[in-house]
């Protein structure tokens, strides 16, 4: 992120089209675990007009679409910042387009542990636009680990943020601290999820914030 090597000001991704960006993303083998540490994603703007249906969505800080994967079990990767607010901010412009910090769609064994995603505000171009956001998502795979993970902060008010109001009855704005939504076993376990603010006005089901949810396989949370 960034304009310059230090990095000062924000990296500047603006389209009405679907525009989409991945900050690092991983398709790779199974047997040999292949590993994500110790990175930064962060002091970024972005506007999309990438659909819902589309991954990586407008933004994901790191996708996985293949693969055995540990990602921060010995250096945790940092999408945003948890001192602040914004240092990522992300504008849709097309209702109920979904944005992520760590994504997982690998029919792999992943382990995802030890990572922070903070300092993130979603918002769409008009009051009718609802985006949606979740921190950490895995859809797939046989054995999923998302433990020791932060999302959002322990200290920062707002540390994710959907500022829009939303006020289209019928569409749907959540945000999600960690989503379970695919794979067999999936055990989310020693997880923090704090701060997070959803400014939705309307009232459709699910227009909400959940800390973690769990729709798939097996779970242990």
């Amino acid at each position: 992120g960034g304009d310059s090597p230090t990095p000062a000001g924000n990296t500047v991704y603006s389209s009405t089209l679907a525009t989409q960006f991945a900050g690092i993303s991983m398709n790779v083998g199974v047997g040999a675990v292949s590993s994500v540490q110790g990175n930064r994603v962060y002091k970024m703007s972005i506007t999309s007009g990438a659909a819902a249906a589309t991954i990586p969505g407008s933004f994901t800080g790191i996708q996985l679409l293949g693969g055995d994967v540990n990602v921060g079990t010995s250096a945790g990767n940092t999408i945003g910042d948890s001192a602040s607010t914004g240092s990522i901010a992300i504008t849709h412009s097309v209702t109920s387009a979904q944005a992520m910090g760590i994504q997982s769609a690998s029919t792999g064994t992943v382990t995802i542990s030890g990572n922070t995603v903070a300092g993130i505000t979603v918002s769409g171009s008009t009051t009718s636009v609802t985006p949606l956001f979740v921190g950490i998502n895995v859809s797939a795979g046989a054995n999923n680990t998302v433990s020791s993970n932060v999302v959002g902060s322990f200290l920062t008010a707002n540390s994710i943020a959907i500022n829009t109001p939303g006020t289209i009855a019928t569409s749907l704005q959540s945000l999600t601290g960690i989503s379970a939504s695919g794979g067999s076993f999936n055990a989310v376990t020693n997880n923090l999820v704090s701060n997070l603010d959803n400014a939705h006005t309307n009232s459709i089901t699910g227009s909400t914030i959940r800390g973690i949810m769990a729709t798939a396989g097996v779970c242990t949370v």
